[in-house]
C-alpha cells in the first residue's frame, strides 16, 4: 500500500514542485494574519496547563520545550540548553538535514477549555504565575554550574568548566474556547576553562489553536531559534565552512476535521535556515502532507499518511537540492486508561535534483508510547525516521532514532528522571555508519513553589566506521531554578 502511496506522491511532486514556494508563502501570511484571538474570555488566576497542573513552560505544557512542529521539526534539534541539534554532540539529526516528520494521532475535536485555578487548587510545588488580563505569565530563571570532560565533543577531549544562565517567559491564554501560548527563551554560557567568548542562544515560539467549528480545529505555529553550531558538527566539517551562528525560522499550519467516523488532516509549512558566516549553506524546506484516519472503535484508529518536502538552497543549483517523499500506514490507540500510542510503517525516498544521481530509499517507521501505570511513574518512548541530502560525499543520510524517558516521583517534592537515545545514521554511497548514544540521569528537588534544585549527568558517545569521527563526553550540571 505504501509503495502505491509513494508512486502517487512522486507524481504529485513533479506536478506541484513549482507551486510549493507559493504555498509556503501563503501559510506564512495566514499565520501572521491569524494571531488575533477570537472570542476571548478574560479570567483571573492561573490557567490549567496541558498536564492538568498549571505548570510553566519548563514543565509539561504543550509548548514546554522549544516549539514542536508536528511533522516539521524534530523536538531535539532546537534544544536551547544544547544549542542547535547536531549528531556530533547530541542525539539529534544534523542541523542541515531535514528533520524527521513524526506522524501524530488525530484526536477527536473537542471544545478547547482553559479553566484557571487558584493557588489553593494547585499542587504545592506548581508555579502560580502572574495574571495579565486574559493571560497568565510564567517567568523562570535557571542558573547552572557545569563541568564537561570534552567541551567540543572532539576525538581528543578538553576539560572545561562553565556557568550558564537560562531565562524563560511563557505567556498562556485563559480563554474559554481558543488557546494561545508564546514562549521566549534566552541563555548565555560563560567559560572559565578553556578561555573563550561566551555562547548565546535565543528562542521565540508560539502556537495558536482555533476551535473553528464543532468538528474542526486549526493550529498555527511559528518559531525563531538562534544559536552557534557545535564545533565538531559532521555537516560543518564536511562542508569546510566556518563555525557560524545558525538562525532557524519556521511556520506551519494544520487543519483537522472529522466527518462521521473519518478523521482528516491537512498540513504544510516552511523552514528557513541561515548561517551568518557561510551563506552557501542557507536553504529552505517546504513541506505539505495529509492524513486520513478511520475510527474503527472509540479507541482504535487506523490511518494512511502521505508527505512530500522540497529542499532548496539559496545559492543554486546545489547538489543537495531535492525532494523527500514518504508514505506510511499505521494505527493509533487513544483514550486508554493508562496508556496511548501509535505505530506506522512505510517507505521514505530522497530524490536529488542533480543529473545522474539516483534516488535513495529506505524503511520508514514511526512510533510513540505514553504510559502511566500509576501516579508515581511516567514512561515515554518513541521511534523516528528521516532521510536527506548531506554535506558529506554520501548521496543521502538515512537516520533512525529510538528514545525513552522515565519519570519517577519519590515524593511530592522529589522527582527522578532517566533518558536514553540511540541513533543510527547510514551515509548512502560511502559505506559510513554512525551510532550516537546519549544517556541522562537527573534529580529535581522542590524546596518551595518558587525554588528548585536540580542535578543532572549526561553521557554522550559516537562510534563511526570512520575512526577519526568518534568521541565520548561526560557532563555534570548543578542548577538552581527560580520561578513564579
Amino acid at each position: 500500500m505504501w509503495r502505491f502511496a509513494l508512486l502517487m506522491l512522486e507524481l504529485w511532486s513533479i506536478m506541484s514542485k513549482q507551486s510549493l514556494s507559493l504555498i509556503a508563502l501563503g501559510l506564512g501570511l495566514g499565520l501572521s494574519a491569524s494571531y488575533a484571538p477570537a472570542q476571548t474570555v478574560p479570567s483571573n488566576g492561573v490557567a490549567q496547563g496541558a498536564n492538568g497542573n498549571g505548570s510553566t513552560g519548563s514543565s509539561s505544557s504543550f509548548l514546554s520545550s522549544p516549539m514542536q512542529l508536528r511533522g516539521l521539526v524534530d523536538t531535539q534539534s532546537t534544544d536551547l540548553s544544547d544549542g542547535v541539534g547536531d549528531p556530533a554532540s547530541t542525539n539529534a539529526i544534523p542541523a542541515n538535514v531535514p528533520p524527521s516528520y513524526p506522524i501524530q494521532p488525530v484526536q477527536p475535536v473537542q471544545p478547547l477549555q482553559s479553566s484557571a485555578r487558584t493557588a489553593e487548587e494547585l499542587d504545592p510545588y506548581d508555579p502560580v504565575g502572574i495574571a495579565v488580563g486574559s493571560f497568565t505569565l510564567y517567568p523562570s530563571l535557571t542558573l547552572w554550574n557545569r563541568f564537561d570532560d570534552n567541551v567540543d565533543n572532539s576525538r581528543v577531549g578538553e576539560n572545561g568548566m562553565s556557568g550558564r544562565a537560562e531565562g524563560e517567559v511563557v505567556l498562556r491564554s485563559d480563554w474559554s474556547r481558543h488557546r494561545l501560548e508564546v514562549t521566549g527563551r534566552a541563555a548565555v554560557t560563560g567559560y572559565n576553562t578553556p578561555k573563550r567568548k561566551p555562547d548565546h542562544t535565543y528562542g521565540l515560539n508560539g502556537e495558536l489553536l482555533l476551535d473553528v467549528a464543532n468538528e474542526t480545529t486549526l493550529t498555527l505555529r511559528s518559531g525563531l531559534d538562534i544559536s552557534r553550531e557545535d564545533a565538531n558538527s559532521v555537516e560543518l566539517r564536511a562542508s569546510g565552512g566556518q563555525r557560524s551562528i545558525q538562525t532557524v525560522l519556521s511556520s506551519d499550519a494544520q487543519l483537522d476535521h472529522r466527518i462521521g467516523l473519518f478523521e482528516l488532516q491537512l498540513r504544510g509549512g516552511l523552514i528557513d535556515e541561515s548561517f551568518d558566516e557561510d551563506k552557501s549553506r542557507d536553504f529552505q524546506l517546504f513541506t505539505v502532507g495529509t492524513r486520513v484516519g478511520y475510527r474503527f472503535t472509540d479507541q482504535v484508529t487506523p490511518f494512511v499518511d502521505l508527505e512530500a518536502s522540497r529542499r532548496k538552497f539559496d545559492r543554486g543549483p546545489n547538489v543537495q537540492d531535492g525532494d523527500r517523499l514518504r508514505g506510511a500506514i499505521g494505527i493509533a490507540v487513544n483514550n486508554r486508561e493508562k496508556w496511548s500510542g501509535e505505530l506506522s510503517v512505510g517507505q521514505v525516498r530522497w530524490k536529488p535534483d542533480a543529473t545522474g544521481q539516483q534516488s535513495d530509499q529506505g524503511f520508514y517507521a514511526d512510533a510513540n508510547l505514553v504510559w502511566s501505570p500509576n501516579a508515581l511513574w511516567d514512561v515515554n518512548a518513541g521511534f523516528t525516521t528521516s532521510i536527506s541530502s548531506t554535506s558529506t560525499a554520501a548521496t543521502s543520510v538515512l537516520t533512525h532514532s529510538l528514545d525513552m524517558g522515565v519519570d519517577y516521583a519519590i515524593k511530592r517534592d522529589i522527582t527522578l528522571r532517566a533518558d536514553a537515545v540511540l541513533t543510527r545514521q547510514a551515509y548512502n554511497g560511502i559505506g559510513r555508519t554512525d551510532w550516537l548514544k546519549t544517556g541522562t540521569l537527573a534529580a529535581e528537588y522542590n524546596l518551595s513553589r518558587s525554588l528548585q534544585v536540580i542535578g543532572r549527568y549526561q553521557h554522550e558517545r559516537r562510534t563511526s566506521t570512520l575512526s577519526s569521527e568518534g568521541f565520548s563526553s561526560n557532563l555534570f550540571e548543578f542548577g538552581l531554578r527560580l520561578q513564579k
